[in-house]
């Protein structure tokens, strides 16, 4: 396949994934690449996009109805800010596509929490009479590799949540995903304030 061709053919397909993520809700990047690579007809084992291209491809495709796309993140990163405020004790952190501002409507807000005791966790929110699932989540934590960690999955409201529990050392080194060496980024609490503090400004701004 010649350079032009296979350029023309990664465009496609990140249009496709980034189609697949607004349209039909798939929030797996990975899983959207693999459907989107069945939809053009690739052949089993074409080099699929790292997910940074299809969050690229995803951002790109939302500036194309900015205001409805920015009353959504809004809802969500209240949301988030809700939840880090409530679980403030395990130093929480937002990750993810609703950090990134690539998230749909109905986007997971995610959330690292650092405790070296995950039941802790699952203490709190039954106290609190939270009723949540577990599920598991693979990252790699620097020199100790990649790990399985627990997620506890509920919603607030409409709104999905997943709270990522991580052991206390990987709040002084950033996990990342498997197979990619580059931290994920990830914003405290006061940095989430911050954020929806200026964006706030932003909106009067464009409203006045």
């Amino acid at each position: 396949m010649s350079q032009r061709r296979s350029e023309d053919t990664l465009t496609r397909l990140l249009d496709e994934a980034a189609r697949i993520v607004i349209e039909e809700g798939v929030n797996d990047y990975r899983r959207a690449k693999r459907k989107a690579a069945r939809h053009l007809g690739l052949e089993d084992g074409y080099p699929l996009p790292p997910d940074e291209a299809v969050e690229a491809a995803v951002l790109a495709h939302r500036r194309v109805f900015p205001d409805a796309q920015r009353l959504s993140l809004r809802r969500q990163r209240e949301v988030a800010l809700g939840a880090m405020t409530l679980l403030e004790s395990f130093q929480p952190r937002l990750v993810g596509p609703v950090l990134t501002g690539a998230a749909g409507a109905h986007e997971a807000v995610t959330l690292h929490l650092f405790t070296d005791s995950p039941e802790e966790v699952e203490w709190f929110l039954h106290d609190r009479a939270i009723p949540f699932e577990v599920e598991e989540r693979r990252l790699s934590l620097g020199k100790r590799g990649v790990a399985r960690l627990p997620v506890l999955c509920f919603m607030a409201g409409e709104t999905p949540l997943e709270l990522v529990v991580l052991p206390s050392q990987a709040l002084r080194q950033p996990p990342s995903r498997p197979g990619d060496t580059r931290p994920l980024p990830r914003l405290g609490l006061k940095g989430l304030r911050a954020l929806l503090a200026e964006e706030g400004g932003e909106v009067q701004n464009r409203g006045g």
